[in-house]
């Protein structure tokens, strides 16, 4: 890239290795014209797509009196299963959220604080308050965050381990990361859409009733069969 070529507001170009000058607009030229601090992703970890999760875990140390946890989480199947501290069904809303606080962090240039990770005690990154680990298809991450100070004046860092960039953090992004196992649990009674029940059983003292759902009509069986209430089916 050279100087003004005389025609209008461009500059001369050449390609290396090859014959010709030629003339572009100087506002082309000036994109490429960036420093490292902007050129660098700004993104904490490089993004794992929620089709592509397969297993998590969060290990929290204790912060302004919530306790400490260790979470662990994997799909099993169509499902997300809570491995430790206790077996359940997990939300894998919950997860993806997680996840998406994670990979939808836009950092800024000042938030680079260094490039040394042997400075990571300096940031509280060497005993973490929170490290965050997520496996997908053949590629697996450590997030580890740290916390300097308390109350108001806290501050949050964080880095991936294995990288070099300490980078600062959110308080709200450190928070939404922390989620334990009553965050992550499933909390409905059946992990099934409503529009997939097409029978119902219910067992009751006076008698048992069936009631199956047949091109969008649900009827109770026995004789003689009977048409259920729509609204009262959609309610239960």
């Amino acid at each position: 890239m050279g100087g003004p070529s005389g025609a209008g507001d461009s500059v001369y170009v050449a390609l290396e290795g090859q014959e010709g000058v030629f003339a572009i607009p100087k506002g082309v030229v000036s994109r490429a014209e960036v420093t490292v601090p902007e050129l660098r992703s700004k993104r904490i970890a490089p993004r794992i797509s929620g089709d592509q999760l397969r297993r998590l875990s969060v290990e929290a140390a204790e912060f302004e009196g919530d306790a400490a946890f260790q979470v662990e989480a994997q799909e099993v199947g169509a499902a997300w299963e809570i491995t430790r501290p206790f077996r359940d069904l997990a939300d894998r809303d919950q997860i993806e959220n997680l996840a998406a606080e994670l990979y939808n962090h836009r950092l800024s240039e000042d938030d680079f604080v260094s490039d040394d990770p042997a400075q990571a005690p300096d940031y509280g990154l060497e005993s973490p308050a929170l490290t965050l680990s997520i496996q997908g298809d053949g590629e697996s991450q450590t997030i580890l965050c740290g916390v300097k100070g308390a109350g108001e004046s806290a501050a949050f860092f964080a880095m991936e381990k294995g990288e070099g960039a300490i980078v600062r953090i959110s308080r709200s992004l450190f928070e939404s990361l922390r989620k334990g196992p009553g965050d992550l649990r499933m909390r409905s009674l059946v992990a099934a859409p409503a529009t997939d029940v097409k029978q119902l059983q219910l067992k009751r003292p006076e008698g048992d009733v069936v009631v199956s759902e047949e091109g969008g009509v649900w009827h109770i069986q026995g004789a003689p069969r009977a048409d259920a209430d729509p609204s009262l089916m959609d309610q239960i």
